[in-house]
């Protein structure tokens, strides 16, 4: 499997599609709304199989359906992110939870929000260029996993969404996608990079340790219609 990075086009939002329904189930992003992050102008990637045809639009992945990442699925057997909108923290809703001997209190976390699947268990390079462009024109290969980011001004960024498919998970591509996106935000100035993960979703949580993200709140009932409570983490940015 070769895989390349490369920017997330409109054109390619119909081939995600069957991605989210393999991860997500009933908590799937539709068209509309992945068309509205990038017309917020958010930072999105592709990850490309360039050893494989292209799937046909609305072509389910060939691997069978797993758990919904929210609910916590078996031996970290899918992965996925899930966000929404960016927006101030209403502290109502965030409980803080102490980070070693620190505790961060409430409605101190900004930004927008993500939810998170288990880590699909691979190691991969660090991320070069992105200088692949895949899409229209005889692309060759198939997108097997997406991300997002997003920045809230003036220094901290979110991981909106990071989705692999199933068979092609456990080959550290999801790793490449996060490497990517937090390059990216340290190349936008961002300070703190924040993310949201299920709480009974430990293979995630475990992931995103290894890059240096530590629990800082909750969001109770943020999942739904699962009504899973959400463990917000918060990754201090390397100089």
């Amino acid at each position: 499997m070769s895989i390349d990075l490369a920017e997330l086009r409109w054109f390619h939002i119909e081939e995600l599609l069957p991605i989210e329904d393999e991860l997500f189930g009933e908590e799937r992003w539709s068209a509309g709304m992945f068309w509205n992050e990038l017309a917020n102008g958010h930072h999105y990637l592709i990850a490309v199989d360039r050893d494989t045809e292209p799937s046909s639009p609305g072509a389910r992945p060939s691997s069978p359906r797993g758990p919904s990442p929210v609910a916590g699925p078996a031996s970290g057997s899918t992965l996925g992110s899930r966000s929404a909108a960016i927006g101030s923290v209403d502290s109502a809703s965030v409980e803080s939870t102490s980070v070693g001997s620190a505790s961060v209190e409430s409605g101190s976390v900004g930004g927008g929000s993500v939810g998170s699947g288990s880590g699909d268990g691979g190691s991969g390079p660090a991320v070069g260029e992105h200088g692949a462009e895949p899409g229209a024109g005889g692309r060759r290969g198939r997108i097997v996993g997406y991300a997002g980011l997003a920045v809230s001004p003036p220094d901290e960024a979110w991981v909106q969404n990071i989705g692999v498919r199933g068979d092609a998970q456990r080959r550290g591509i999801g790793r490449r996608l996060l490497e990517a996106l937090l390059d990216e935000a340290a190349r936008r100035g961002a300070r703190q990079v924040l993310l949201e993960v299920a709480v009974d979703n430990a293979p995630a949580q475990k992931l995103y340790a290894q890059y240096g993200f530590e629990a800082v709140g909750i969001r109770r009932g943020y999942y739904q219609p699962s009504n899973t409570d959400a463990l917000v983490m918060m990754r201090e940015q390397q100089d």
